[in-house]
């Protein structure tokens, strides 16, 4: 396996405005990867098994943009938000990285033709027209952290609410469907029982409570991840694979 090489190129601009109450960010790149390494899937030594390898499968072009804001509506309020826009795609699918038909069996018409005395069966690999894995077009979230100070023992009390959003993706590199068709109509090359490797979109809600002493000394927060305990794959591999459940978590510090 050769070395993956990237080449990537990126241009950004950092502000602030009214007396630093309002900060924006932005960053534009472009990156080319040559020798791309991926999971994917060959044919077995045996007629008709497949063997999954890693290697280095093709070759990509990415390019996007970032955006961050953050701003302070007054003394105990701050909003803040991110916004990631991605495309990217294969220019370069090595051959040996492609689908292919079993048994040396040859595509015809969006469908595997055998030899001869075998059967044959399409194999999803990768191709030149799928789309990157793990390679959300969107993602992004949206806050507010909010201060309240308490007078009785000059601490502070802080509560802070986000929602983080994640566009869907691939999550394997051969972009698997069930009921799969090569050709519009044509005959169908993936049973209903593959599993789809396509995760939908996600949005996560975090919130945390916090306090912490006028010296410094003391803090305690409560904190909930995915306090909807929304359910979402993140991973497909022979198998369904989901991110964390609804977790809270709670902390009390003291500094001597």
């Amino acid at each position: 396996m050769d070395s993956e090489i990237t080449w990537s190129y990126e241009a950004g601009i950092k502000s602030e405005f009214f007396d630093r109450r309002l900060r924006i960010n932005a960053n534009a790149y472009f990156a080319e990867t040559e020798g791309l390494q991926l999971a994917y899937s060959t044919p077995g030594p045996i007629a008709g098994t497949t063997l999954s390898t890693q290697n280095n499968a093709g070759d990509i072009e990415a390019k996007g943009l970032e955006f961050e804001l953050t701003a302070r509506l007054n003394s105990y309020v701050d909003v803040f938000a991110s916004l990631g826009l991605q495309d990217g795609e294969y220019t370069d699918v090595r051959a040996a990285a492609q689908s292919f038909c079993s048994n040396g069996g040859s595509l015809v018409n969006g469908g595997c033709v055998a030899r001869p005395g075998t059967t044959s069966t399409y194999v999803n690999a990768i191709d030149i027209n799928d789309t990157l894995s793990r390679f959300p077009e969107m993602n992004g979230n949206l806050g507010v952290n909010v201060r309240f100070p308490v007078g009785a023992t000059g601490g502070e009390f802080r509560v802070t609410v986000e929602a983080q959003y994640t566009d869907d993706f691939f999550t394997t590199a051969s972009n698997a469907m069930p009921n799969l068709q090569l050709v519009p109509n044509g005959p169908f090359v993936s049973p209903p029982t593959v599993y789809p490797t396509l995760a939908p979109s996600f949005t996560l809600l975090n919130v945390g409570i916090g306090y912490e002493s006028e010296d410094g000394k003391w803090r305690a927060s409560l904190d909930c991840n995915n306090c909807a305990d929304e359910e979402a794959v993140i991973s497909v591999f022979n198998g369904l694979f989901f991110n964390d459940p609804r977790r809270i978590n709670f902390g009390l510090n003291y500094k001597f």
